[in-house]
């Protein structure tokens, strides 16, 4: 992402920068101001109706440029991000998951046994956030 204007008066740049998706099918993400790779990393959200929102900063965002951090989607729905400066920070979306993301079991076997192999079958959640974001 290049040149996102959060007001009139920022402009913001999240070069190489990480991005998660969240439960809710909005994306974390973060970015800093211009010019690209400026120290100072800002968090923002992301929604499939096209509004952006500043979110808390992490502890060490002003020390760090924004693709300097990772973040990772913990099966708790929780957003890990690791600034590499020596500290985790947890995200949590105030928003309820998805019902439509939720797993289904389509069918199971009438009969399971210790030790048998079982291949399991998922839908891919990316799909059903691209279909989301193209609306």
């Amino acid at each position: 992402m290049h040149s996102m204007r959060q007001s009139s008066a920022e402009v913001t740049d999240g070069a190489n920068a990480p991005a998660a998706l969240l439960p809710s099918g909005n994306i974390l993400f973060a970015a800093s101001p211009q010019p690209a790779y400026t120290v100072g990393t800002h968090f923002f959200v992301f929604t499939p109706g096209n509004t952006i929102t500043q979110v808390a900063d992490d502890a060490y965002a002003a020390e760090i440029a924004p693709f300097y951090g990772f973040m990772l989607v913990l099966p708790t729905g929780q957003i890990l991000f690791n600034g590499r400066v020596g500290n985790l920070e947890v995200y949590n979306d105030p928003n309820p998951p998805n019902p439509a993301w939720a797993p289904v079991i389509g069918s199971v076997a009438a009969t399971l046994s210790t030790g048998a192999t079982w291949l399991l079958l998922a839908m891919v959640c990316l799909l059903a956030a691209w279909q989301m974001m193209r609306r």
